[in-house]
């Protein structure tokens, strides 16, 4: 992402449930980065679009009052980028994230993460995308795997 002190910008945090308190991707952590991220490139970021949720990132935007929010917002044509800490901070679904960053598009707003080479206003940066997602959609499928592993017998599962 170059530096544009004129680009209206946005940023996402998201944390499951397991991450709310400490650690690399909690709120708090990812809010300071991202934060950080944005003075060094001479982005301003109001308030109004610091967007959150705690929660699963397979949960559709319906259901997520902070990605809800900034959809909104994209539709009113309040920014023009969303910055995230990581895509699967945005969706660990390969369909949700497709859908948002669709709608985003649509909207005429870039998707950039700080932790990956993903800026959807490059033609490279639109290759990460795909590449990352698909890891963030396996990422979620070794997730579950491992909780079914864990905490199911075969009777309950599923």
């Amino acid at each position: 992402m170059e530096k544009n002190n004129n680009k209206r910008t946005a940023i996402y945090l998201r944390a499951s449930y397991s991450e709310t308190a400490d650690g690399k991707y909690s709120i708090l952590n990812q809010k300071e980065r991202l934060l950080a991220f944005c003075k060094v490139q001479g982005l301003q970021i109001k308030d109004k679009h610091i967007y959150h949720d705690i929660g699963s990132g397979t949960t559709p935007i319906g259901k997520r009052a902070g990605l809800g929010k900034l959809m909104s917002a994209a539709r009113r044509g309040e920014f023009d980028t969303v910055i995230v800490y990581k895509i699967d901070r945005l969706s660990r679904s390969l369909h949700l994230l497709l859908f948002t960053i669709k709608e985003l598009e649509k909207n005429k707003v870039n998707l950039h993460s700080i932790s990956e080479a993903i800026d959807t206003g490059s033609t490279q940066g639109s290759l990460m995308l795909s590449m990352a997602t698909l890891f963030a959609d396996a990422e979620k499928a070794t997730i579950h795997a491992r909780h079914r592993a864990c905490y199911c017998d075969d009777r309950d599962c599923d």
